[in-house]
């Protein structure tokens, strides 16, 4: 059984959601995906996954599809992204596809800064009732 990680992600949801409206713009403008790449590698994302576009781009050239050159980077590109690309590929329904991620991911961002945000607060609330029980019992000592 998988254990649902909603803090602790290694993978950056939001650059993952970059990637995909920005690639779904383009292809649907009509550009190649060797000057996609390019491109995307010009975005603000993290130097990691900068460097993966790079290494896809010459998969690419080489003649690799897009979801063989995006699964052979499974620490940065999860199943689901790679899983999605290779159904868009394969049904010719690429744009919508690449849509459907970018809208997965904004979800995903969106739902764990809600968690985060509503979280905050009871955790502040619980340190500073923690800091003044310890002041409290350490002046109330002090008069005993």
């Amino acid at each position: 059984m998988k254990k649902i990680k909603l803090l602790a992600n290694k993978r950056d949801n939001n650059s993952l959601a970059l990637l995909a409206g920005n690639m779904a713009s383009l292809y649907e403008s009509g550009i190649s995906f060797l000057i996609i790449m390019d491109l995307l590698i010009e975005l603000p994302i993290k130097k990691n996954y900068k460097e993966s576009l790079i290494k896809i781009k010459e998969e690419i050239k080489s003649g690799r599809s897009l979801e063989e050159a995006f699964s052979s980077y499974k620490d940065l590109y999860p199943e689901f992204f790679v899983g999605m690309i290779s159904v868009g590929e394969k049904s010719g329904n690429l744009i919508k596809v690449l849509r459907g991620i970018e809208r997965y991911y904004k979800k995903i961002n969106y739902i764990r800064e809600t968690i985060i945000n509503a979280l905050s607060y009871p955790i502040i609330l619980l340190i500073s009732i923690l800091i003044l029980v310890l002041v409290n019992f350490y002046y109330s000592s002090k008069f005993i």
